[in-house]
């Protein structure tokens, strides 16, 4: 008589296809594997990494950075767990435990370009410009052709005042990348910034030739056709944004300025009440905006 009994778990196949559902967003069919695997192997550093990184995906983000401390306690040099594990804590506010994880990351393999620029962005948050910069310009060496580095590390020289800079690593972004519509509005603000203002606007229009729906660009836009004296036209982009954004004040503010510049005196003062406030001064509170 013949008993049927289980074939063992084939781990490195499992593991393929359950790297490849990751992969191909199909996360549910991801976890099973991977659980599956651990089942067989409960230290399997990948399977303990990879479903960690599910579980963050699922908001889990506590759990998704034990089950990756475990994988790197068993595989110390994990590097892209290490990585990864940065990417939670960074996303989780730990910004200190995020810059540890991803110096090992670094120290384990050099050339990590990904790893040096997710240092790099968490130092410039933590106010570590200079390390910061160093940092992405660290990763771009390793991978010079990442639009998103050239465009980080285009935010990061404006934040320290170094505008040529940033404007040579911004449009080094879109060089690489045409439709980064982030670094072609980045762009408009340096060079808005330098007093370039018809430049900007080509910029701007720019951006939101590839993306109509971010608010920020119709409003940077109005400001710039504001400055040219186009009242018309920045008044439609204000309205234009205020429609994505109901809740930008300054830009219903700015609004009602332009409508009072068009003689539109009362639905003007009405918008920069709304935006702005109306200023009162009394003798013993000083001036408030209410």
């Amino acid at each position: 008589m013949s008993t049927n009994s289980e074939q063992p778990l084939d781990i490195e196949k499992a593991l393929s296809a359950a790297m490849e559902h990751q992969h191909a967003g199909r996360y549910a069919q991801a976890e099973q594997l991977y659980r599956q695997v651990l089942h067989a192997d409960p230290n399997n550093p990948v399977a303990l990494h990879l479903l960690g990184v599910l579980a963050h995906l699922a908001r889990q983000s506590d759990t998704g950075a034990d089950l990756i401390r475990a994988a790197i306690s068993i595989a110390p040099d994990y590097v892209a767990a290490h990585n990864n594990l940065g990417k939670i804590l960074r996303e989780s506010g730990k910004l200190e435990e995020a810059v540890e994880c991803y110096l090992k990351a670094v120290e384990l393999k050099p050339d990590y370009a990904e790893a040096h620029g997710n240092l790099g962005n968490v130092l410039c948050e933590l106010g570590e410009m200079e390390r910061g910069i160093a940092s992405l310009q660290q990763a771009l060496s390793h991978n010079p052709d990442s639009a998103q580095l050239h465009y980080n590390l285009g935010l990061a020289l404006n934040q320290e005042g170094h505008g040529e800079q940033a404007l040579t690593s911004l449009r080094q972004a879109v060089k690489i990348n045409p439709d980064l519509d982030a670094a072609h509005n980045s762009i408009g603000l340096t060079l808005q910034r330098m007093g370039k203002i018809d430049e900007a606007t080509s910029s701007y229009r720019q951006a939101l030739a590839i993306n109509q729906d971010k608010a920020e660009y119709h409003i940077n836009l109005a400001r710039a056709l504001e400055l040219q004296g186009a009242l018309e036209e920045a008044l439609g982009c204000y309205q234009q944004g205020l429609k994505l954004d109901p809740d930008s004040k300054e830009a219903a503010g700015s609004m009602g300025s332009v409508m009072l510049a068009l003689g539109k005196s009362e639905e003007g003062l009405a918008m920069e009440r709304e935006g702005f406030g109306v200023v009162s001064f009394d003798l013993e509170k000083g001036v408030s905006v209410e």
